[in-house]
C-alpha cells in the first residue's frame, strides 16, 4: 500500500512540476487550461464514469452520500469562514472544507488496492464530490466576486451537471456505450488527472513569490487532515452501519489531500488562485504520511 500511494504522490508533484516549468518557459496561461478541465474534461469523465460502471442503480446512494457529506461540510467551513475573513479567502475556504482530491489522488489510488466492487464504490463517490464542486462549492466561490443571480446563471451553464444528468438516465434506462467509444472515452480520465494538477503548477509559475497566507493555510490543512476525517470516521464508523470494504473506501476518500479543482475553479472565476495553489501542493506532499497512517488506522480500528 504505502509504494502504491508514494508512487502516486510523486507522479503527481511530478505533474504539477511540469506544469511549473510549462508555466515559466512557455508563458501558458492558468485560466485556458483551468476552463478546459472545467467546461470540456470534466463532463466526460464524469459521464463516462457513471455509464461504463457495472453496478446497478442502488450504488447511487453513495453519489448522494458524498454529496450531501461535502455540501454540510462546505457550508460548515463557509460560516467559520466569513467570520474569520471578509474577502474571498471566506469562499475558498468553504469550497475547500467540503472538498477534497477523489479524482485526481483516491481513485487511482483505488484502482491499484482494492477489488472491482470496492472501485465501483469509490467511482459514485468522487462522483458526488465531483458534483459538489461543480454545485455547491462553484457557488460558494462564484458568490465571493459575483451577485448571486449572476453566479447561479454560471452554475447552470456548467457542461458537467448535464452530463451527469444524462449519465444517470443512460443508467436507468440500460443504455450502454459502444465498446471502442468507451475505450476512447477512458482517455479522458488520464486528461482529468494530469490536467488537474497541472493547473497547480501553472498557477505557482504565475508568480515570482506564491502568496503564503498562514492563517488561510493552517486553517485550511487542519480542515482537511483533521476535521473532514474526523467527522467521516465518527459518522461511518460507529453511527452508520457500513460494512468493512466499504468503509476502506470512505477513508481513503476522507484522507485525500485538497482538491487541485479548487485552484482550477478559482482560476477560472479569478478569485486569488495565487493563495490556494501552495496549500494544495503542500496538502498532496503530507498525504504521503497520512494517507497511509489514516487507511491502516481505520482497518485496524475497524477489524
Amino acid at each position: 500500500m504505502f509504494r502504491d500511494i508514494l508512487v502516486r504522490v510523486f507522479f503527481l508533484v511530478f505533474v504539477a512540476v511540469l506544469g511549473w516549468i510549462a508555466g515559466r518557459l512557455l508563458k501558458i496561461k492558468t485560466k485556458g487550461l483551468s476552463d478546459l478541465v472545467i467546461y470540456v474534461i470534466s463532463p466526460f469523465f464524469a459521464c463516462h464514469a457513471i455509464v461504463d460502471s457495472s453496478v446497478g442503480h442502488s450504488f447511487f446512494k453513495y453519489t448522494f452520500v458524498a454529496f450531501a457529506f461535502s455540501s454540510v461540510l462546505g457550508l460548515c467551513a463557509y460560516a467559520i469562514g466569513r467570520w474569520l475573513w471578509k474577502d474571498c479567502r471566506a469562499n475558498l475556504f468553504g469550497f475547500a472544507g467540503g472538498d477534497s482530491n477523489t479524482g485526481y489522488f483516491a481513485l487511482p489510488v483505488a484502482l491499484s488496492l482494492f477489488d472491482s466492487q470496492q472501485i465501483a464504490v469509490a467511482i459514485f463517490m468522487a462522483s458526488g464530490v465531483v458534483l459538489y464542486e461543480f454545485s455547491v462549492g462553484y457557488l460558494i466561490v462564484a458568490k465571493g466576486v459575483m451577485p448571486a443571480r449572476q453566479s447561479l446563471r454560471r452554475f447552470v451553464r456548467l457542461p458537467f451537471l448535464y452530463a451527469v444528468l444524462g449519465a444517470v438516465i443512460m443508467k436507468e434506462c440500460g443504455l450502454t456505450l459502444d465498446s471502442t467509444l468507451s475505450a476512447c472515452l477512458k482517455d479522458f480520465r488520464g486528461a482529468y488527472s494530469v490536467l488537474g494538477m497541472m493547473v497547480v503548477g501553472l498557477t505557482l509559475s504565475e508568480f515570482r513569490r506564491p502568496e503564503m497566507d498562514w492563517l488561510f493555510s493552517a486553517m485550511s490543512l487542519s480542515w482537511n487532515i483533521g476535521v473532514q476525517p474526523v467527522v467521516g470516521y465518527i459518522l461511518f464508523g460507529w453511527v452508520l452501519d457500513v460494512s468493512q470494504p466499504t468503509l476502506a473506501i470512505i477513508f481513503l476518500m476522507l484522507a485525500s489531500p485538497m482538491a487541485a479543482n479548487e485552484v482550477a475553479i478559482a482560476s477560472s472565476l479569478r478569485v486569488s488562485p495565487e493563495i490556494v495553489a501552495p496549500v494544495v501542493m503542500i496538502s498532496t506532499l503530507l498525504a504521503l504520511v497520512y494517507v497511509p497512517l489514516c487507511l491502516s488506522s481505520a482497518v485496524f480500528a475497524f477489524q
